[in-house]
């Protein structure tokens, strides 16, 4: 037996988490908090850890949907970190991922050699 605990961010107040017991990994992915991530940009679910997230727009928008607990392996993807569309300070455009960053701050992006990069959201 596995135990979700949704996330609630902290800027949230007055929000508990809503809590859910799941056997298997589908009966996890199927719990109406979890379900209510899955919209037109849904691409899938992943986990990090013990957190799980919800992947969207194939891989540029990611979300922590709860924390698992469970004494048995969840069978979904370990996240990749996602994608980040990218303009690099030669001005060349180009889709980078998560696993190439170090760190983000608004729309600064720090590549792992340390130069910079601006976000571009779109």
């Amino acid at each position: 037996m596995g135990k979700f605990t949704q996330h609630i961010p902290n800027f949230a107040d007055g929000i508990e988490p809503a809590t859910a017991e799941f056997t298997t990994t589908e009966d996890l992915v199927n719990l109406e908090v979890v379900q209510r991530y899955v919209d037109d940009r849904f691409s899938h679910f992943a986990m990090d850890d013990k957190m799980l997230l919800v992947i969207k727009d194939d891989g540029f928008y990611w979300w922590v949907v709860g924390y698992v607990e469970s004494d048995t392996p969840i069978d979904l993807p370990e996240w990749d970190h996602g994608k980040y569309r990218v303009q690099l300070e030669n001005g060349e455009n180009v889709v980078m991922q998560g696993s190439e960053i170090m760190s983000s701050c608004g729309d600064v992006i720090t590549l792992l050699d340390g130069s910079k990069a601006k976000w571009i959201r779109e």
